[in-house]
């Protein structure tokens, strides 16, 4: 079982964006508030926000019941890992997946740079397999051994150069084939998306922040202070 949603960022005013943060760990507050530019906490805050619900509903419990711990490498997941989960974020989207099984998910943005930078990640039968300097190729296998040392759990502690993605989607590493597929999820012609699963996805599901924003005010509402109801 794999679950894929996605929702497209707006502009929040200020005084909304500090009652919606409230309802994320303490922990994940203090991460989004580490970005500078308000572009970066928002991405981070609804796409944390969208991970919390989702679960939560997933799970059928209240959005605090729910507890995370951060791995050695730095990856979030659920203390009783009842549940897997990974999140990306680019441009105006934010992307998720849950699943019953480890997954990664990866989303950039397309645009141009000097592909001749990232030589050293590609492996010489990619070079073979791909046109790894054109845009397309180069995201499809970003983003696919991006989600693939996601579904690890190692992120970059992982050296990419070790990571061998096929055309099909196979994934090998150090040459030893891997239980998992790496699959293009078409969002936007702009944007490119790759997860990483021992299962095929299916359909991506379409969430907006308005009923972001419900979801969460609604919870607010159910608590003895009312201060955030409309």
């Amino acid at each position: 079982m794999i679950q894929l949603f996605v929702c497209r960022l707006k502009e929040i005013e200020e005084e909304l964006f500090h009652q919606l943060l409230v309802n994320l760990p303490k922990e994940r507050q203090h991460h989004v508030l580490r970005f500078r530019q308000y572009e970066d906490r928002l991405r981070s805050m609804i796409g944390n926000l969208l991970m919390h619900m989702q679960l939560a509903k997933q799970l059928q419990c209240a959005p605090v019941e729910l507890n995370y711990q951060v791995n050695q490498f730095g990856k979030y997941e659920l203390v009783n890992q009842i549940l897997h989960f990974n999140l990306s974020h680019a441009g105006q989207y934010v992307i998720g997946a849950i699943s019953d099984r480890p997954v990664g998910i990866d989303l950039e943005l397309k645009q141009y740079r000097d592909f001749s930078f990232f030589q050293s990640v590609w492996t010489e039968r990619e070079k073979k397999l791909f046109e790894v300097d054109s845009m397309n190729d180069f995201y499809y296998l970003w983003t696919a051994k991006e989600s693939y040392v996601k579904w690890l759990g190692t992120g970059l502690a992982t050296d990419l150069k070790t990571v061998d993605i096929d055309y099909d989607g196979l994934v090998y590493q150090n040459g030893k084939k891997e239980p998992v597929l790496v699959q293009n999820i078409d969002i936007d012609p702009q944007y490119q998306c790759t997860v990483c699963s021992e299962y095929r996805a299916e359909k991506v599901k379409f969430l907006s922040i308005e009923q972001l924003i419900t979801y969460f005010m609604e919870k607010s509402c159910s608590k003895s202070d009312t201060s955030f109801c409309f």
